[in-house]
């Protein structure tokens, strides 16, 4: 990803000559580094994600908890992965939307999006997998990484004791 999509400030470098200013938060050049780890707007959207989450951590350092955590199992990983993928696509896509359509979409709304949009049989197939305190999940369309207390769900999970 890194200095592959088309920031302001790389197509500058290009001779874009336009406003250099993020489209998110319209305080600094939008920049990949500006854009996902320091831009307001960003921070609000991946704080949002962490309180939904239940991870009680400072929004600077949640980025850095998320590629610093050891978890469980590659189940775990999986699905952390693949909400940081999404968090991404779902924040390079507000960017283009307010870009194009001079329109913000509120932080509240994009979390909406997220959950709501996400396609979650794509990130956690229908399986049972039994957790280290000896709770066994069945997923179907929902992502449970109980480890980490990780609830968001799009479906109906079934736990067994």
């Amino acid at each position: 990803m890194y200095e592959r999509l088309q920031t302001k400030l790389r197509l500058d470098r290009f001779g874009y000559g336009g406003d250099l200013r993020c489209c998110l938060c319209a305080v600094n050049e939008e920049s990949l580094p500006h854009l996902f780890f320091e831009c307001q707007y960003s921070s609000k959207c991946v704080q949002l994600v962490a309180v939904r989450l239940g991870i009680n951590i400072p929004v600077s350092d949640t980025w850095k908890w998320w590629n610093q955590s050891r978890f469980s199992s590659l189940f775990h990983k999986k699905v952390i992965g693949e909400m940081l993928c999404a968090i991404i696509y779902r924040i390079w896509k507000a960017r283009n939307h307010s870009l194009h359509n001079s329109v913000l979409i509120r932080p509240e709304m994009w979390m909406k999006d997220l959950i709501c949009n996400t396609p979650v049989h794509r990130i956690v197939p229908t399986r049972t997998e039994t957790m280290k305190d000896g709770v066994t999940i069945t997923s179907n369309e929902d992502m449970v990484a109980r480890d980490h207390k990780l609830t968001i769900f799009k479906g109906k999970s079934n736990y067994i004791k």
